[in-house]
């Protein structure tokens, strides 16, 4: 998942290279000294034709001759002609001076975020991200939902969970990829109801959408609640047949909520009749909880035919046991120690079957 996010937030950080100008008053370079606004004037021709480094040069020279004309616009654009330079370490140095000297400029949040982002400077990227959306809020929330990401990449998983929670508070439609990055935020932060509030929002924006009823699902999980994850799996499945992992992953939580039978019956639906050695297992085990015995033992059978292991052998001498075959039990605790099951709780149902048998 986080991979996902990094991916997100880098091309963010290459759209910023290239910052789009914004009408703001604050950027208005005819608000700038004189020295600053003939310095942007002279280099304008040399960014628009791409020549970075001539561009670069006038302008770092405009900073370190006339420190007294200082501007955020001299420091935004050489900034961005050393972004498409590459240097965005050097980048990040003028947009953090820019953002002192305006951090009004929504251009300037916008393109320190990128900056920040390519050298995983992630808290900084974040700051800049939120700065940027309350700049100008109406433009949307999604780079609130950004600066999420950015803080759950620092490591800040309260603060997270708090931009999170903002943005449900003004997201109308939030996107299903959206909301899973406010679940993200709230398991970190170990919220509970921030957990919940997605997957309200989830069904109400998105009731028709079996990625959410997929998202809905975590949620459940991630509040323990096993019945109601495995119940919006299934609603997921009738909107769109799910993938044969994710039919494994209902087993697995219908087995949890206590109803094996329904697991064994999914189980079955994903392993069909030659399952491998960890599929074997979870079916026998899911048989065996439903006291479907017989079904378990002919699972358990044909698991040992063909990839006998330790784990299958003791598997099936309790199936037989409980099934007061004792003989056959013992038969297959013996196998089990033999191929080195070596235990005193195999050895004690071993001998206890020995003792029915004599």
């Amino acid at each position: 998942m986080m991979r996902r996010f990094i991916s997100l937030l880098l091309m963010l950080a290459t759209l910023a290279v290239v910052a789009p100008v914004f009408a703001q008053d604050v950027d208005d370079p005819a608000r700038a000294p004189g020295r600053a606004r003939r310095a942007l004037a002279a280099t304008q021709k040399y960014r628009d034709a791409g020549e970075h480094e001539r561009a670069a040069g006038i302008l770092a020279e405009a900073l370190a001759d006339h420190p007294d004309q200082d501007h955020h616009l001299l420091r935004l654009h050489l900034a961005l002609s050393l972004r498409a330079l590459g240097r965005d370490a050097e980048a990040l140095v003028h947009l953090n001076a820019a953002a002192g000297l305006e951090p009004g400029s929504r251009n300037v949040q916008l393109a320190r975020a990128g900056a920040a982002l390519a050298v995983e400077a992630y808290g900084d990227a974040a700051a800049s991200l939120e700065a940027a959306w309350r700049l100008a809020p109406d433009e949307g929330p999604a780079l609130l939902h950004d600066a999420v990401v950015a803080r759950l990449l620092a490591d800040e998983s309260e603060r997270a969970a708090g931009l999170a929670a903002e943005f449900l508070d003004v997201a109308a439609t939030p996107t299903v990829q959206q909301l899973r990055t406010v679940l993200t935020a709230s398991m970190h932060a170990e919220s509970p109801a921030l957990a919940l509030r997605v997957a309200d929002r989830a069904v109400t924006v998105h009731a028709d959408a079996p990625e959410a009823w997929i998202l809905v699902s975590q949620v459940r999980q991630s509040v323990d609640d096993l019945a109601g994850a495995a119940a919006a799996l299934q609603a997921a499945d009738w909107l769109s047949p799910l993938t044969a992992d994710e039919r494994t992953r209902l087993g697995d939580l219908l087995f949890a909520a206590g109803v094996p039978a329904r697991a064994a019956a999914q189980y079955v639906d994903v392993f069909g009749d030659d399952p491998d050695a960890d599929q074997a297992e979870r079916l026998a085990s899911a048989w065996f909880a439903a006291h479907r015995l017989d079904e378990a033992v002919a699972v358990l059978r044909r698991a040992v035919a063909s990839v006998p292991s330790v784990r299958l052998w003791a598997l099936l001498g309790d199936a037989l046991l409980e099934s007061e075959r004792y003989d056959e039990a013992a038969e297959a605790y013996r196998s089990c120690l033999t191929l080195g099951g070596e235990d005193d709780d195999l050895r004690a149902r071993l001998d206890y079957c020995e003792t029915l048998l004599n």
